[in-house]
């Protein structure tokens, strides 16, 4: 009962880690999403700031073209223009003021009415060029490219793109560009206008297309970290169950090993008692014995001895198990030889607990040579004829068939009883230390859990494997599995 609490207490602690990631992992996904749409926002307004600049920049680059024609005449304002042109800030400036129709304080022009005139002299000719004047001939793609490439790159957006430009006037559309795309697809979220020459009032509107490529990749560039997150919440949350079943199967091992060390201690009390007691009987020259009352007290003073060696041996199984690299004697052995010896040295004790019962052979292997540590597998012969005399049907005689036999290059060797059998939840356990399978109403039944155990741990490191098959009722079967040995 503590091992089926102990077991729930795991099992909920589990579902809970497990239902608390899922819910941070779902958190997370949420807020991924939500960084996604941010930063596709981002994206979109990087772009539109980059296309307005870039836009502000042309205009700029034909008002300069304008100025310099005028700066090429003798006039008053072509000497305003020179002037102008000389000059960065002066630029900038003037640019400042055309916009506002205001002249500035700031340039360095004594006469104000020849600004003036100036000003209205370059936006005369810009506006007859608005009409006048080609998209090639107010445009330079190679410019127009340059800009843009510098005004992405500065708003973190890095990846290539397509433009296109167009104008509108009288149903026709005038367009040039480097790469044909469909500009019409107003689906689609990558491809951005931005209308050029905007104080400009006319019929032949110039619009800016452009197609940006590396939404994903400007995306994923600032959400890269959510991912690493998931991979380590997800190592954490098997770290976490692994240590939860860990602990409960070290804590399940030290209940068992506590009923081992209970069942042993009560084990050796009794044989030692018995015999200390028929031996003071025996020594006391005041009791006069027969000799069929003699013999009796010394039979059972032989019969505990050896049941303190059979307790002995099976302390000596357990420290096999306990040492992990124990080094076997291996030599050849043949098989067949040692199930008869083993079988003619047990068939006393059976026919001391079950009468009429029996141990039937079928060495059928031709090849019936392995190679293992004789010692032990005569143990392990041993511990399986044991175990189904202690797991015997008391309601009929037991019987126990052992059969050898070939397949391939393997020799098997089955261990057949018509004992109580074995329930399917018990069959994955039997081979764990210290195991002993529930046998409801009988208390008759002696042992450790450790016979199974140490059968499991010979065979396997003698390069065997071993397997079982059991109906409740009916009875089990151990089946051993060894590679020939090749002469």
């Amino acid at each position: 009962m503590f091992c089926l609490a102990k077991n729930r207490k795991a099992l909920l602690t589990t579902v809970c880690l497990a239902a608390a990631y899922i819910a941070l992992v779902v958190m997370f996904v949420s807020y991924e999403d939500n960084t996604a749409n941010t930063l596709s926002l981002r994206f979109n307004n990087c772009v539109r700031r980059s296309l307005i600049e870039t836009a502000r920049k042309i205009e700029e680059r034909d008002m300069i073209k304008i100025i310099g024609d005028i700066a090429c005449g003798t006039t008053e304002q072509a000497q305003s223009a020179r002037t102008i042109l000389a000059d960065d800030e002066t630029i900038s400036n003037f640019f400042s003021d055309i916009h506002t129709d205001t002249p500035s304080d700031s340039l360095s022009i004594k006469r104000s009415d020849e600004m003036r005139n100036l000003m209205f002299e370059v936006l005369a000719r810009k506006y007859e060029n608005a009409f006048t004047r080609s998209i090639q001939e107010r445009i330079d793609p190679q410019f127009l490219r340059q800009t843009l490439t510098t005004e992405l790159h500065s708003s973190g957006i890095n990846e290539g793109f397509s433009f296109i430009v167009i104008c509108r006037h009288s149903g026709i559309v005038e367009r040039f560009g480097e790469k044909p795309f469909n500009f019409n697809d107003s689906d689609n979220p990558n491809i951005f206008e931005q209308t050029l020459f905007s104080r400009e009032i006319n019929d032949r509107p110039l619009t800016l297309i452009v197609k940006v490529n590396g939404r994903s990749d400007f995306v994923h560039r600032y959400s890269s970290m959510v991912l690493p997150i998931v991979i380590c919440m997800t190592i954490l949350l098997i770290i976490l169950i692994y240590t939860i079943i860990h602990v409960v199967r070290n804590e399940r091992l030290a209940e068992i090993q506590k009923a081992f060390v209970k069942n042993m201690t009560h084990e050796l009390k009794t044989p030692v008692a018995s015999i200390s007691l028929a031996s003071e009987m025996l020594a006391d020259p005041s009791l006069n014995f027969s000799p069929e009352t003699y013999a009796s007290k010394c039979h059972i003073i032989n019969n505990e001895a050896k049941r303190l060696a059979n307790i002995i041996e099976h302390v000596l199984q357990a420290s096999v198990l306990e040492q992990k690299h124990f080094t076997y004697s291996t030599d050849t052995v043949n098989i067949n030889d040692i199930i008869s010896s083993a079988r003619d040295s047990f068939i006393l004790k059976v026919q001391q607990t079950s009468p009429d019962g029996k141990i039937v052979l079928h060495p059928n292997a031709e090849r019936h040579v392995i190679y293992a540590d004789r010692m032990h597998i005569t143990n392990v012969v041993y511990n399986l004829m044991d175990n189904a005399l202690k797991y015997r049907d008391v309601t009929r005689p037991l019987i126990l068939e052992i059969a050898t036999r070939n397949e391939d290059d393997r020799i098997l060797i089955d261990f057949t009883d018509n004992g109580i059998g074995i329930k399917n939840e018990h069959l994955k356990n039997i081979f764990d230390k210290f195991y002993r399978i529930p046998t409801g109403d009988r208390h008759d039944v002696k042992g450790f859990g450790l016979g199974l155990s140490y059968v499991h741990h010979v065979v396997t490191h003698n390069g065997g494997k071993i397997s079982v098959q059991s109906k409740p009722g009916v009875g089990t079967c151990f089946t051993l599995d060894f590679p020939a040995f090749k002469s």
